[in-house]
This record gives structure tokens, C-alpha cells and sequence, in this order.
């Protein structure tokens, strides 16, 4: 068996939590397996609890696709759902510092763009709405003294006979121009969900159709 954490195994607490031992060094290198999941029916959204205790996680992401084409998107609250960081009026609550690199098959070079800053209601984890998402979502969770801050590092890559390609790197932070302004605080809940109309709870019918999620967490010290 191999050492190397995969996510595409079948869910197995124990083993995954040995294999990513094993990956990283002995006692785990501080990084914790807090849950994993996957999705095999069609949702509107899933959340994914931020305990406390941890003052970093790593959340893995792979296979994921929308139906319909859509976007994978996310946003926080500090409530366990009660009510989301997403204002889906004015379209302003999440900043965004991006770097994009676009390609298609024999492409060596392709378009690469840089936002310095956009806003929007969601954290949108991907660029395209009709390719498949694999990437890496690094979550400070924020506390009394400072706000949640994020960063993605995704693939994109086309179904079979698709030959468009799209890697990117975004760093999330609340918008501190945003209408309703950001706060201190620590954020305990992340929810996916397909973009559709750029709020939650979704009233948009898409769904996220498939997917794997591995989440680890850093123990305070």
C-alpha cells in the first residue's frame, strides 16, 4: 500500500490517517485527519465543520463537477449555519487576489491573467463552469483578532475530448470596502455549493454531482 495520502481511496478514517503518518513524517507532523467525505448524489451543498483547536486547515478537493455547468464556490459562518458570511444584494462580502494561466492541448504558452482585486457574494473555487475541480483550500479560520483568511491552489481539466486547461491560484479575504463590513472573529463552518445565484441557502436548483473531500487541521499550539 502506498504511503501517500489519496483521496480517490474509499473512506476509511484509520487507514487515511495512517498513510498520511507515514507521508509526513512521524507523529503525524502535527497535521490531524479532522473528517473526509464524498459525494455520490447530486446535493445543493455540503458543509464541512471548522472545529476549534486548529489555527490552520488543509481541505483536499478532487473530482468535483456541477450539474449543470457551474461554478464550485464556498463561503464561512461563525455560527455552525445559522447565518452565512454572503451578501447576495450588493455582491461585495469576499476580496480576491488571482493569478490564472488558461491553456488547451498543444498550447505551450496560453493566456495567463492576474486580478489584482475583485469582489463578489462567494468564495468561487473555479474559473470555468464545466470542468472538473481538483485542488488544495488552505483556511485560517480567523479569531478575536484577526478575520479568516483563504487561499486555493485548483486544476481544471476538460471531460474526455475536452482540451481546455485552467490552473489558478486565489487568495480569498473579506472585502474591507464590502457594504456590510467584515468583523473579527473565528469561523467554525465552511459550506460548499455550486455558484447558481450567488447566495445561501441556494435557491438555485444546480448541484454539485460529484466529488471527494479530505480535510486536515494544524493543533494550536
Amino acid at each position: 500500500m502506498s504511503s501517500i495520502f489519496d483521496p480517490f481511496s474509499a473512506l476509511d478514517p484509520a487507514r487515511e490517517r495512517a498513510q498520511i503518518d507515514g507521508a509526513i513524517g512521524s507523529g503525524g507532523g502535527g497535521l490531524t485527519l479532522v473528517s473526509s467525505g464524498k459525494i455520490t448524489t447530486p446535493v445543493s451543498h455540503f458543509d464541512v465543520v471548522l472545529p476549534a483547536g486548529y489555527f490552520k486547515f488543509i481541505l483536499e478537493l478532487a473530482n468535483f463537477t456541477m450539474a449543470p455547468a457551474d461554478h464550485l464556490s464556498a463561503t464561512i459562518s461563525y455560527n455552525g449555519g445559522s447565518t452565512f458570511a454572503t451578501d447576495s444584494t450588493n455582491f461585495d462580502t469576499w476580496g480576491v487576489a488571482q493569478i490564472l494561466k488558461f491553456g488547451v492541448d498543444g498550447d505551450t504558452a496560453g493566456p495567463t491573467g492576474i486580478v489584482a482585486f475583485n469582489s463578489d457574494s462567494l468564495i468561487n473555487l473555479s474559473n470555468s463552469n464545466s470542468l472538473i475541480v481538483d485542488g488544495t483550500l488552505s483556511i485560517y479560520p480567523g479569531d478575536a483578532s484577526s478575520q479568516v483568511r483563504m487561499r486555493s491552489d485548483t486544476q481544471e481539466s476538460g471531460f474526455s475530448g475536452a482540451t481546455v486547461k485552467i490552473l489558478e491560484s486565489i487568495s480569498f479575504f473579506l472585502n474591507p470596502g464590502a457594504t456590510v463590513p467584515p468583523s473579527n472573529g473565528r469561523a467554525n463552518l465552511l459550506r460548499f455549493q455550486p455558484y447558481g445565484n450567488g447566495d445561501t441557502p441556494p435557491t438555485s436548483t444546480n448541484k454539485i454531482a460529484s466529488g471527494y473531500w479530505a480535510m486536515l487541521g494544524v493543533p494550536s499550539p
